[in-house]
């Protein structure tokens, strides 16, 4: 017997040699260590001495201890393991997570959450964990416990005295300077008795969110659940997207005493503290529900709490509600919502409500939402960042006032884009918008006089009825036509899509809408005599409503944006591109220019602005170098009045709209726009100019200046020259100015944008003020950029700016410097870069420039791609291709044969629009085109061969 005794003493020796430091004896403390460094509950590497926790009933199982958070925190996932009880947080902070799996302790001593002035976290996002004692959390002074409850069940499965109140299941806070909080947002607490928030000093919260219920005093049937809440202490519940989970206080068994049978206790100092995550919308939400009685009631609201908010408590049958209410006075919401678009972002801008205490912003993704609440704001205005560029947002804001909250605003939109061009910037950019509507609201003039003149016209009225659609657009008298329907609706579209902006007023953006979406969906064609000059006039006025109501919020979806620019594309641009002579020229360019920026086509706009610059094939006398004299007459300054104007009024409108993209065509061939309208004003008005009447570029002879429409009623076309020159570059324009006078307020015009006194007005500028500064250009290479520009009148020195998108914004980058050149060598290679320049002197600092682009490289630039070769006319082909990063400027060869040998014809400093416009071409004949990209290191390789006859 001895012998066998002995071998199974030895077996047994053997065992536990086998098992080496995975066992140990039981009922002891075992820390968390989280040695494996995996946070994996069952990891016997992850409790110190490498062996896992003994579970058992009662006290047989071991005691744990978890004093690590953050990554090394502990995480129960899987399996039902029981241990006698849990210390999270004791020794130093301390977290445990449950996702799934049934944890439990099993012994009568009481758990603790955070104790010993540590930090300790339970959290449960699913499966069980039961506490076998009472639960302390936050225990003793400076000691922070945490219940977060997401999903899954926590469970409190005993009881015990705290602070002199019997059969507590959960204590939130014990001891002075002690922290303890409940947050249920999910799943079910479960307690078996009642639930104490503050004892002996400490500070108890606890806080229901959007789900989740707590069922206290149903753990077991022989007792009852109740609630005490001490002074400082707080109930908060916050309703999440119209939902608020439940506290239900039961009375099971009735218990006699205080503390049972469902009673509710709240100790003066009590606090309800009340608000919204996700929608704010009014309603009424039951946060606690208990069998037993009010004992003591001194709740009241939290401090800071949305004035909106009231509570109750509602007596249905045997139970007591405590009722939440967020109150709905039928008020009118906020009116004068707009939003624009920026790169990642954007801004949304809406009119003070009389009386609001704050504003609440929401946003969708989806038209008509679900709404989520973005910020809650005291102004009126918000940029919203971090949004993906191509995608719609929804917004619509709500006000708080002190009697109650209202509904929801109207619902605008806007689509963040990253393009290279400016929205809005067809001729009004946000800047100019937002000029307008402050200086109107506070009834400033020039801007308010030119307000009131344009809402007196009929073409502004949101009931404006419309004279089209056709199918075909018309000018002249047509039999069987009506040449006046798209020039009366495309003024009513544009005038309304401004008094969208301006008032905010959704009627105007419908009706602007109602236009747009008619001519677009119904009009295929083109025809007659002087269809040009409609979809060259009349369609710019369509082209930069459509812009305006696009770009500022309106309720204008994809389809119907898609619908307007392929009518812009097909019907529109073909009679644009055809440009021509004299005024016709430049009214196809300005128009063409417009649907450049409004579709986004960069071939687009920068053929159309090198016609503006430099004249087209086609007709040589159009375009600023071609059409005005650098003495200031045109070539049909021997017509007559009213088309010598119109051309110059169709210049400064291609300036505006280069101006909003960040280009300067008003300081171009010496300010030549400027020259040509204060030759025009003069004459006009004293009539004493010297002219000399030569041969036009088209062979025939000029003959003598015009007495033609002197003393007729004039154009308003005055003050969109007037402003950018006098008030924002600093230059004299007496006769432009005086031209300004005679005729203000502008009115409407059936071929202008008209209403200049309101759109184009610039405050005037300072006395003394810096001219702006004009002419600047980049140069660069390896890691540098090297800007020279002119030098501008009474500047002590010059400020750099420079940004990385077209819009900004910028940054200044220099200190005040007294030269006109500045190298950056703060630059990355092949990243675009932006630059603008200010002047300053004591009375102050200008505008910025036009831009300069630069684009830094560490070699010789790739070939460039794309090449596209378009036939325009018979005598003239246009090409296009992808700027190539690095690349200052580009060579383009042409051959008569396929594989040449080509002939250089054009060399120039590269722009981020490149293109090339071959002309006086042979009709009939066939090119091949080739380009090479280069800069300061050297040329690229040629590109691939295209043709075009």
């Amino acid at each position: 017997m001895r012998c066998i005794l002995r071998a199974l003493v030895c077996g047994q020796v053997l065992l536990l040699a086998l098992a080496g430091s995975s066992l140990h004896a039981t009922n002891v403390d075992v820390q968390w260590d989280n040695g494996a460094s995996n946070s994996v509950w069952l990891n016997a590497t992850n409790w110190a001495g490498d062996a896992l926790p003994s579970t058992g009933l009662g006290t047989t199982g071991d005691k744990l201890h978890i004093n690590l958070a953050g990554a090394n925190r502990a995480i129960y996932s899987t399996g039902a393991n029981t241990y006698q009880n849990f210390r999270i947080g004791d020794s130093a902070t301390g977290e445990l997570l449950v996702t799934g799996g049934t944890l439990a302790s099993d012994g009568t001593l009481v758990s603790y959450v955070g104790s010993g002035g540590r930090s300790g976290t339970v959290t449960v996002t699913n499966g069980s964990l039961s506490f076998g004692g009472y639960l302390e959390v936050g225990l003793s002074s400076g000691s922070v416990g945490t219940l977060d409850i997401r999903g899954g069940l926590l469970n409190s499965t005993r009881n015990g005295t705290v602070g002199g109140v019997t059969s507590v299941s959960i204590a939130l806070g014990d001891g002075a300077g002690a922290t303890g909080t409940c947050i249920l947002s999910g799943g079910e607490l479960r307690t078996r008795t009642g639930i104490l928030l503050g004892a002996n000093g400490s500070t108890g919260r606890f806080e229901v969110r959007g789900g989740g219920v707590a069922n206290i005093g149903t753990e077991n049937a022989a007792d009852d659940g109740f609630w005490v809440q001490n002074s400082g202490s707080t109930l908060a519940a916050y309703v999440t997207n119209g939902n608020l989970g439940s506290i239900y206080v039961a009375n099971l068994a009735s218990v006699a005493g205080t503390y049972s049978r469902g009673n509710v206790i709240f100790m003066p100092g009590s606090k309800l503290e009340l608000g919204f995550l996700g929608a704010t919308n009014a309603g009424a939400w039951d946060l606690m529900k208990f069998d037993g009685s009010l004992l003591t009631n001194w709740l009241s609201l939290a401090s800071g709490t949305d004035t909106n908010w009231s509570f109750a408590f509602v007596t249905n049958g045997a139970q007591t509600i405590l009722r939440v209410t967020y109150i709905s006075a039928n008020l009118s919401p906020p009116t004068g919502i707009v939003a624009w678009p920026g790169n990642s972002q954007a801004t949304v801008r809406w009119s003070a409500t009389p009386g609001a205490t704050n504003y609440f912003l929401k946003r969708a993704t989806v038209a008509g939402g679900p709404y989520t609440v973005t910020n809650t704001l005291t102004g009126t205005t918000f940029t919203d960042t971090g949004l993906s560029n191509g995608v719609t947002y929804y917004y619509v804001v709500s006000a708080a006032l002190t009697n109650g909250s209202t509904g929801n605003s109207f619902e605008v939109r806007a689509t963040p884009y990253g393009g290279p061009f400016v929205h809005p910037g067809i001729v009004h950019t946000i800047v100019d918008l937002e000029r307008m509507r402050t200086n109107v609201l506070a009834t400033n003039n020039p801007w308010f006089m030119g307000y009131t003149n344009m809402l007196a016209d009929a073409h502004s009225s949101a009931a404006y009825a419309m004279a089209g659609p056709q199918t075909t657009i018309y000018r002249d008298a047509i039999t069987g036509g009506r040449p006046f329907d798209f020039e009366d609706d495309c003024g009513a579209a544009y005038q309304n899509a401004l008094l969208w902006y301006l008032t905010g007023d959704p009627d105007h953006a419908a009706k602007a809408i109602q236009i747009l979406d008619a001519w677009s969906s119904t009009c295929t064609s083109a025809t007659g005599t002087d269809t040009r000059l409609a979809c060259g006039l009349q369609g710019y006025k369509f082209i930069t409503a459509a812009e305006i109501i696009r770009h500022t919020g309106a309720p204008w979806s994809q389809a119907q944006i898609n619908t307007c620019s392929n009518f812009i594309r097909t019907v529109l641009l073909p009679q644009n591109r055809m440009y021509g002579g004299g005024n016709w020229g430049q009214i196809g360019a300005c128009s063409a220019l417009a649907a450049g920026v409004f579709m986004d086509d960069e071939p687009v706009f920068n053929e159309a602005l090198n016609c503006i610059k430099f004249g087209s094939p086609i007709e040589c006398d159009m375009g600023i170098v071609n059409y005005i004299n650098p003495g200031g007459w045109t070539t049909e300054a021997d017509r007559d009045i009213g088309h010598w104007g119109l051309a110059l009024n169709n210049l400064a409108q291609c300036a505006w709209i280069a101006w909003c993209q960040g280009l300067d065509l008003w300081t171009f061939q010496n300010n030549r726009i400027l020259t040509a309208h204060e030759y025009l004003g003069k004459y006009y008005l004293t009539t004493n100019v010297t002219y000399v009447a030569g041969t036009q570029c088209d062979g025939p002879s000029n003959g003598s200046i015009t007495t033609t429409g002197l003393g007729t009623t004039l154009a308003s076309m005055w003050e969109q020259a007037f402003h950018p020159y006098q008030n924002l570059i600093g230059l004299a324009s007496p006769w432009t100015s005086n031209m300004v006078t005679k005729v203000r307020p502008e009115d409407y015009d059936r071929d202008h944008i008209g209403f200049g006194t309101l759109v184009a007005a610039l405050p005037p500028r300072p006395a003394g003020l810096p001219v702006l500064p004009s002419g600047l250009t980049a140069t660069w290479s390896n890691a540098l950029v090297k800007l020279t520009w002119n030098i501008a009148s009474n500047a002590a020195s010059y400020f750099v700016k420079r940004a990385t998108s077209r819009g900004g914004p910028y940054t200044t980058i220099s200190g005040a410097l007294a030269t006109t050149n500045y190298t950056d060598a703060t630059v990355a290679n092949g990243v675009l870069y932006f630059y603008k320049v200010s002047a300053t002197n004591a009375v102050g600092e200008t505008a910025d420039s036009g831009l300069a682009t630069a684009y830094p490289s560490a070699g010789v630039p790739g070939a460039p791609t794309d090449l596209v070769a378009d036939t325009t006319s018979h005598s003239r082909i246009d090409l296009t291709w992808n700027a190539v990063p690095g690349a200052t400027s580009y060579s383009i060869q042409r051959g008569t044969v396929s594989g040449g040998p080509y002939v250089t014809i054009a060399h120039g400093q590269g722009t981020i629009f490149p293109s090339f416009a071959d002309t006086g071409l042979t009709p009939g004949s066939t090119f091949y085109y080739v380009i090479t990209a280069s800069n300061s290191i050297g040329a690229s390789a040629l590109s691939s061969e295209v043709s075009a006859s």
